[in-house]
């Protein structure tokens, strides 16, 4: 059993990686690393981590800002009552820095610049949006799942084909979530993908037909085979 803290977050993204791997579902892959870990299961490994400790700092966000002069000055090559004021402004050694728009009002009042007032308006309700627009929480964005592309192989039918006695059959080695082949009349190879092993069996998920697809079966470890002819000579005998 394990004496120390393990990382349950670092285990979780190792077991989505597995799970991509070994074409596993999540659960399973949760038990591998926990296994890998020294754990008996995945539950085991969280009642054995259930006290650790989880320091969460607070994330300080700052908060976005521009002066009014600066965002106008941004706009001087604009071909529009927004450019000519930031052409102005910009033109103005004695422009003030502001911020309010009654004193933006007030200074153009005073330089007779009437004309300039309801630019000065349009202006500033655009810049308080752009503001608001800055400090607003981004929103997540939508993500479209990949669709998982499922197992492409067929039934395969093999012609002139004779089963060896088991006697005189060997054992392939496989690992959880390798292609496979089953066979159980020596004429049709079934595809399989394996899930799991003991010391006697192979325990497969067929992928074929549709019907029975996603079905989990055991067989003897030398009745699955690494391709069609193999699982043929070796058909399953109970």
């Amino acid at each position: 059993m394990k004496n120390k803290f393990v990382n349950l977050d670092y285990l979780k993204r190792l077991a989505k990686k597995i799970k991509k791997e070994k074409c596993v579902n999540h659960a399973q892959a949760l038990d591998l690393v926990a296994q890998a870990e020294g754990y008996a299961n995945w539950k085991h490994c969280l009642r054995s981590n259930a006290d650790q400790a989880v320091t969460t700092e607070p994330t300080v966000i700052a908060k976005f800002h521009i002066g009014f002069n600066e965002w106008l000055s941004k706009h001087k090559n604009r071909n529009s009552p927004l450019g000519d004021l930031s052409s102005d402004m910009l033109k103005d050694s004695s422009w003030p820095s502001l911020d309010s728009l009654n004193g933006h009002r007030n200074y153009l009042s005073e330089k007779h610049w009437f004309h300039a007032i309801l630019a000065m308006e349009r202006a500033w309700r655009s810049y308080r949006t752009y503001l608001r627009t800055k400090n607003s929480p981004a929103k997540p964005r939508k993500v479209t799942p990949a669709v998982k592309k499922g197992d492409e192989r067929k039934i395969t039918f093999i012609k002139n084909v004779k089963a060896l006695h088991f006697r005189d059959r060997q054992v392939e080695v496989f690992s959880t979530g390798d292609k496979a082949w089953i066979s159980l009349d020596s004429s049709k190879a079934i595809p399989v993908t394996v899930m799991k092993a003991n010391d006697h069996n192979y325990f497969v998920r067929v992928e074929r037909p549709r019907s029975k697809a996603g079905n989990i079966l055991s067989f003897f470890l030398d009745e699955v085979r690494s391709t069609p002819e193999l699982a043929c000579i070796n058909r399953i005998t109970s």
